[in-house]
């Protein structure tokens, strides 16, 4: 996610292509992995990231170290259980696509998983611990809150 960089989106109309340099699976097999971005939330402003960003220049301006930070930072101010990790935005996409699609083959797809067991554990697993989560009120109101205002956030 920090080294990704300009020349690593190439915009259609409603679709973004993105090159996915340096993974696991790439490197195995000696190839450049792509995943299609569709959001219509996140599409214009990753547009507006790449314009805003000379050729060549990574789109995000933070180290890891600077990331994890700003993640401790938010899961203490939201009052989340600290084993939540940034790990589990994969899982949580994963699992959200599943409850899309209803499809593990879709969510392996999209995902790149290889293990198929895996992603299904991971999953079931997700759904079960955000069934059993409890946050206190004042910490839902806040997420539905700002969740609902990202929609209307600016696009410049």
């Amino acid at each position: 996610m920090f080294e990704m960089r300009t020349g690593d989106f190439n915009f259609a109309s409603s679709i973004c292509m993105l090159l996915l340099r340096d993974t696991k699976i790439g490197g195995r097999i000696g190839i450049t992995e792509e995943v299609t971005v569709l959001d219509a939330f996140l599409l214009p402003r990753l547009r507006i990231a790449v314009r805003d960003t000379y050729p060549g220049d990574v789109i995000i301006g933070m180290t890891p170290a600077a990331f994890r930070a700003m993640w401790k930072q938010a899961v203490r101010a939201l009052q989340l259980p600290g084993t939540v990790q940034p790990y589990g935005l994969r899982r949580g996409g994963a699992t959200a696509w599943f409850q899309a699609t209803n499809s593990f083959a879709k969510v392996a797809e999209r995902g790149r998983w290889r293990a198929l067991q895996a992603m299904r554990l991971y999953i079931t697993t997700a759904i079960q611990e955000w069934a059993s989560m409890t946050l206190p009120q004042e910490v839902r109101n806040v997420c539905n809150k700002y969740g609902a205002l990202l929609w209307k956030l600016p696009i410049r």
